[in-house]
């Protein structure tokens, strides 16, 4: 039997996908660092997320990593009280005082050379009530 290896790397990547976002696979702290040492990109994406200051209330629960052909991105997971629009709120002021710009009116999403944002619901991803912070980085 003959194996298509482009099909078989698109089924890797689209099984890869449905996990990050679906969040069936939950690594460990040490599985999701021995990623990121392993990854330029998810190296870089990880810093980005360590520099970025994090805003009253929030307690950080994790991290979760996934991309694709064209990006690496790592998600930082806070447990909150605070309404997530609020959250939302404190990271816009702090990212346009810092040179990010948004990727299009009222987006939750934002970029900085080859650098993006987003600020996301925590529930959706992670079964935690809060935010993810996502950062990932173009690989192109």
């Amino acid at each position: 039997m003959v194996i298509n290896l482009e099909k078989q790397c698109f089924c890797g990547l689209c099984l890869f996908l449905i996990c990050f976002c679906g969040g069936c696979c939950n690594y460990t702290e040490a599985e999701i660092e021995q990623w990121i040492e392993r990854s330029d990109t998810l190296q870089k994406a990880d810093s980005l997320c360590k520099e970025i200051p994090i805003p009253r209330g929030l307690t950080f629960v994790g991290r979760k990593i996934g991309g694709n052909s064209s990006k690496s991105g790592i998600g930082y997971i806070f447990k909150t009280d605070r309404p997530v629009g609020d959250v939302r709120d404190d990271y816009m002021h702090m990212l346009f005082g810092d040179g990010w710009e948004q990727d299009e009116e009222g987006s939750d999403h934002f970029r900085k050379g080859k650098f993006r944002l987003s600020v996301d619901r925590a529930e959706y991803t992670s079964g935690v009530e809060g935010v993810v912070l996502t950062c990932s980085f173009l690989k192109n």
